[in-house]
């Protein structure tokens, strides 16, 4: 879960601030997004992170699915990961796949 930590959220969002992409200020940065519920699910315990890296997941499967069928390559590689989501895999326990 150190990935989704406020030192690796700040980390990454000042990247983006000097490579840029925005132009927040270091106090909108540490007091409005590092400091909201909405912004950084962190504050809310592993739990709601758990949840919150599932949804990220998911759609960066749809959006790969999506593209994979734009290319005409079609999503037979899913096969592998459902194949792992079984009861006895830990991908299924923390993904609870069917």
């Amino acid at each position: 879960m150190e990935a989704f930590s406020q030192k690796m959220h700040r980390e990454s969002l000042k990247q983006l601030i000097e490579a840029g992409v925005m132009d927040w200020p270091d106090e909108v940065l540490d007091h409005v997004v590092l400091g909201s519920d909405l912004f950084a699910p962190y504050r809310l315990g592993e739990q709601v992170m758990t949840i919150k890296a599932g949804e990220q997941i998911m759609i960066s499967l749809a959006y790969m699915t999506l593209e994979a069928i734009n290319q005409g390559l079609g999503v037979v590689g899913w096969g592998d990961i459902t194949q792992r989501c079984s009861p006895r895999h830990e991908l299924a326990e923390r993904l609870i796949c069917p």
